[in-house]
């Protein structure tokens, strides 16, 4: 086996495109999986986003994430009528 081919791909405006890119996503309320709310009122937010952005959101989600994977939730009791 020779040496294998390397390509190297480069973007100018990634930051550029991704930022207006996450703005189109939000504006049509699109993949977001968050709600923030203080006193009346309430934020759509990109959770991804929300936890890159703050490490103090970033520790509260991924707590969440950890205690819904280990919660044991008990069924509906309409199910079982």
């Amino acid at each position: 086996m020779g040496n294998p081919t390397r390509f190297m791909v480069s973007w100018d405006d990634h930051s550029t495109h991704l930022v207006a890119r996450l703005g189109y996503l939000l504006e049509r309320q699109q993949l977001v999986d968050v709600t923030l709310m203080c006193n009346t009122h309430s934020l759509k937010v990109h959770r991804s986003v929300l936890a890159a952005c703050s490490p103090y959101f970033e520790v509260i989600l991924l707590f969440l994430v950890y205690i819904n994977l280990y919660t044991v939730k008990p069924p509906l009791m309409d199910t079982f009528k």
